[in-house]
This record gives structure tokens, C-alpha cells and sequence, in this order.
């Protein structure tokens, strides 16, 4: 068979190239657990604990608390998880009917989560104050999309990227959405 790429070679190279990924999927998945990592399990509870039958995903561990997006009630919504308690804590006035929440980040408190939202079209990121029951835009007076809030410990500072000329940079701003002034080039 003149011109056939199937030769004993190529079954080798195949062979070496399907125990090479192997080996590195062996890598990264038992770095999961890493040296002294342990798996954590929370108990199922579909009204207030952390696992469900129901999609759950983007799951933001910020110390105590674990902000993640859910599908419990039938619509898309923000959960915060307290792993002391092992309870849902109440979010009132985060989550709307008129928007499409995801990518949460919670401060190491629990007061304060970061989150993106699409509201009417527009996608913006939300500074949510738990004791105060609100969100503030943080990014309304921006025109540009906008995704991926990254909430500092304390929640006082929310990092995000934000698209100006087709280019994905980085934005830190303050609680009130004012930008600050970070040092590109640090000495």
C-alpha cells in the first residue's frame, strides 16, 4: 500500500500519544486533592444545602462561604452556602426575574458578593450588600461588555474584565464603582 500513513510507526506514535495524555490527565486530576487536599462532601438538602439534583455551578469559595449559581427553584439564581452551618443563607433582593445572573464572588465575610448580570441586554457587574439587601451597578456608566468579577476579602475592591476595542483588560474598581488608580508598571 504505497502513500498509507498506517504503518507499524504510526501505531506507536498513537500509542505513545494516547499514554502521554494519560499520564498528563492522571496529573491534573489528581491535583485536585494535591498533597494534604482532602475531598470536602456536604450533605444533599434540596430547600438549603449545598448539593442538589438540580444544575449548580460556578462555584466561588471565599473562606466560610461558597457563592455559586443554581437552578434549584427552576430559574437561574445566586446562592451563598454557609459551610459552618451547612445552610443556604438568604439573599433578598439579589437575585430578579428581569435578569440573568452568573459568575458570583463572595467577600470572606459573606457581606458582600460580586456578580454579573445581564439585565435588559446589557451585562454588568453588581456589588451586592447582604445587610443592606441592594446591589449597585458598578459598571453602568461603562459602555462595554463586561464579565468575570473577582471580589477582594475584605469586599472592597471588585477586579473584572472589560472589553474596549475588542481587547479583554483588566478593571479594578472601588464599592461605589470608581475606578482605581493601579500602578501598571510596579516597582
Amino acid at each position: 500500500m504505497m502513500g498509507s500513513s498506517r504503518g507499524p510507526g504510526c501505531v506507536g506514535r498513537w500509542l505513545g500519544l494516547v499514554g502521554a495524555a494519560a499520564a498528563i490527565a492522571t496529573l491534573l486530576l489528581s491535583g485536585c486533592a494535591g498533597p494534604g487536599g482532602r475531598l470536602v462532601r456536604y450533605p444533599s438538602n434540596e430547600s438549603s444545602g449545598l448539593n442538589s439534583i438540580h444544575g449548580d455551578w460556578e462555584p466561588h469559595h471565599g473562606g466560610r462561604y461558597i457563592a455559586l449559581v443554581t437552578e434549584r427553584r427552576g430559574i437561574q439564581e445566586i446562592v451563598l452556602f454557609d459551610t459552618r452551618s451547612q445552610r443556604s443563607i438568604p439573599l433578598p433582593g439579589l437575585n430578579r426575574a428581569d435578569s440573568l445572573v452568573g459568575q458570583p464572588s463572595a467577600s470572606a465575610d459573606g457581606e458582600f458578593i460580586a456578580f454579573a448580570a445581564v439585565r435588559a441586554g446589557r451585562s454588568d457587574i453588581y456589588l451586592y450588600q447582604r445587610s443592606a439587601q441592594q446591589s449597585r451597578n458598578l459598571t453602568a456608566r461603562l459602555n462595554s461588555a463586561v464579565r468575570h468579577p473577582s471580589l477582594s476579602e475584605r469586599g472592597d475592591r471588585v477586579a473584572f474584565e472589560v472589553s474596549v476595542n475588542g481587547q479583554w483588560d483588566l478593571s479594578i474598581v472601588d464599592r461605589a464603582g470608581r475606578p482605581l488608580n493601579i500602578p501598571t508598571n510596579p516597582r
